[in-house]
């Protein structure tokens, strides 16, 4: 349910007075959109449309600025219009020039969806999305941010299928050595991710001509939480996007009493590349790996710098097997997804 904005509306969205330093251009220009994911699957960065083929589109703009990064005076320019894909239609009209179009697409019985222009005399813009729908979300404005809230579930495949995309806080003061991509009257490019990330262990052993699954099995796996809190999976999922202030970038939280599962247990193998998909989450502190070696119960502790989880990214905790029979954790990686480059490998020794 969208709860309404308690922001003020203002008429001059087409205002072209200038500002920021430059100079307006001689006719109004429409704001427009693309968008990227986060995740990507190959090479060349994906667009949003390989998974879905519509947004609901939040912008603001700031009138007033304190000092150098204290912004204020903010006003609504897209109060949650729906931005619809359409293949091979970029180019079609001056509000669609990458396939997405927002004029026109407002859902049945909702009010008309008007071209929006830039505001030269703008101290600053914020734009964001997410490709729930709008009657799924709930909406709320205080104190200087707005919070979309929505439901997820990830403890099943079709729950997973189902988890909406969210965007990036677009945000820009029209200034080009901080924000060069990210200028008044360029193309608003969206970047979306999911509220989620992906787990993997892996074991490896120290002399695999010594001791291997068959002289020295594993069995008993649990890689938990030190203080044996559930890893989160269900539940209410929160986006903050600051529209006054200082602030610049999104915050995802879930909420506290999401439900989870009691540890990490089947591991990731070339037979079995199995991931676990989970709520991001930070301050979890240490987790703590109970395993069997060959029959002998092992403890090993993964610090808790190393189990800071950030929405959209994958983690691997490989952990080594010991000829004496200790287990340790070997490395850490982290990476935007399974499918992307390896961003991030930490080698961490003797825990």
């Amino acid at each position: 349910m969208i709860l309404a904005l308690a922001i003020s509306c203002s008429k001059d969205d087409g205002d072209m007075s200038g500002g920021n330093g430059e100079l307006p251009p001689d006719s109004p220009l429409p704001i427009v959109f693309s968008c990227n994911m986060q995740e990507e699957k190959s090479v060349t960065r994906a667009g949003l449309e390989t998974e879905e083929n519509s947004f609901t589109v939040y912008g603001f703009k700031n009138t007033g600025l304190i000092g150098t990064d204290n912004y204020t005076g903010s006003q609504i320019v897209f109060p949650g219009y729906m931005v619809k894909w359409t293949a091979n239609s970029a180019g079609s009209s001056t509000t669609n020039t990458n396939g997405w179009e927002y004029v026109g697409q407002e859902p049945h019985g909702q009010e008309e969806q008007t071209v929006k222009y830039w505001d030269w005399s703008a101290k600053a813009y914020r734009f964001f999305g997410v490709t729930e729908s709008y009657n799924k979300l709930d909406v709320t404005e205080a104190n200087g941010v707005i919070k979309l809230s929505f439901k997820v579930d990830l403890t099943d495949p079709d729950g997973i299928a189902a988890i909406p995309y969210y965007s990036h806080l677009w945000f820009s003061n029209n200034n080009y050595e901080l924000y060069p991509n990210r200028k008044f009257g360029g193309s608003v490019v969206l970047e979306f991710l999911q509220p989620l990330c992906k787990v993997r262990i892996m074991f490896v052993y120290e002399d695999p001509t010594k001791n291997d699954r068959t002289n020295t099995p594993l069995s008993g796996i649990s890689f938990h939480r030190s203080d044996d809190v559930t890893i989160k999976q269900k539940g209410d999922v929160t986006i903050t996007y600051p529209l006054t202030g200082t602030g610049t970038k999104e915050e995802c939280a879930f909420d506290t009493e999401a439900a989870g599962m009691d540890g990490f247990s089947t591991e990731y193998t070339d037979i079995n590349p199995f991931w676990y998909t989970v709520l991001p989450i930070a301050g979890q502190g240490s987790y703590t790996l109970d395993i069997n070696v060959d029959g002998e119960p092992k403890t090993t502790i993964v610090p808790a710098e190393f189990m800071e989880w950030k929405p959209g990214y994958s983690y691997t905790y490989i952990f080594k097997i010991h000829v004496d029979g200790r287990v340790s954790i070997d490395a850490v990686q982290s990476a935007f997804t399974e499918w992307s480059v390896k961003e991030d490998t930490y080698t961490v020794y003797n825990w």
